[in-house]
């Protein structure tokens, strides 16, 4: 595999349209491709790795403690809260002990840049970093959004949802003014899309008009699916759990798309 890691965030600043799932489809995806990947999870809630069959409060290590051994300028070493999942992928996971960091961050020395220098620690490891990101545009996002190569936009196909890409729009080109220059927007990815619904199909198309000349916009969409629902329930991927779903099929074909741009 390739010897540059790339590093992909996945975000919206609005909760519920598939950021940790996407994530971790991807991820997995990647990984049955031959691929050395890590997901990393900034998301306080902890659903990254509870999709993946751990319990976050039960973890010794989270990218929490990351942060504040990087902060307070303690060594960490590239296995430090590393979990293993049988799924092939490796998950830097997070739980609420996460939801005081942004306050930490706050008075930090170069308070955008810490995960980027946790990331630098553990790249030679890897070919992709995912980052899950939190459903707000703070100071958790602005490091991840620091730290990646490229931006994956999730959207459910909703007012609320479409509406908010562009508060991200500008988030994104302030962090590549002044902080990360070669961030890119990779695409745009429609989820929990119901095609039979007049509504999912004109959001989308008003999405595609108003921005496929400036940014890409993915031609797989994943549907709303009960085996991608069901899925983290059942503490693993929907490839593990129903291969041949119509939601585990579309996520391969995304990850096939991901890869043809790589």
């Amino acid at each position: 595999m390739s010897n540059t890691c790339k590093v992909i965030a996945v975000t919206n600043q609005k909760g519920g349209v598939g950021k940790t799932t996407t994530t971790v489809h991807l991820g997995v995806g990647l990984a049955e491709k031959g691929y050395a990947v890590l997901l990393i999870d900034t998301d306080p809630q902890g659903n990254l790795a509870k999709a993946l069959g751990y319990d976050p409060d039960d973890l010794e290590i989270t990218i929490a403690d990351i942060y504040g051994k990087i902060i307070r300028e303690e060594e960490v070493y590239p296995d430090d809260g590393i979990l293993v999942s049988e799924e092939g992928v490796h998950i830097m996971p997070a739980n609420l002990n996460l939801c005081p960091m942004e306050m930490t961050l706050m008075s930090a020395m170069s308070r955008e840049q810490i995960l980027k220098s946790y990331i630098h620690i553990v790249m030679d490891r890897y070919d992709y970093i995912l980052i899950d990101c939190p459903p707000s545009l703070g100071l958790l996002t602005l490091n991840n959004l620091t730290a990646a190569d490229e931006v994956i936009i999730t959207v459910e196909p909703e007012n609320l949802s479409a509406v908010g890409m562009q508060q991200l729009f500008r988030s994104i080109g302030m962090v590549r003014k002044k902080l990360n220059q070669q961030i890119q927007i990779r695409g745009i990815l429609f989820t929990k899309v119901d095609a039979r619904t007049n509504e999912h199909r004109n959001i989308m198309n008003e999405v595609k008009e108003a921005y496929q000349d400036a940014i890409p916009i993915f031609t797989t969409y994943i549907p709303r699916n009960i085996s991608i629902a069901e899925a983290p329930g059942r503490g693993k991927s929907v490839y593990a759990y129903k291969d041949k779903s119509v939601g585990a099929c579309a996520y391969k074909k995304f990850t096939e798309e991901v890869l043809s741009c790589r």
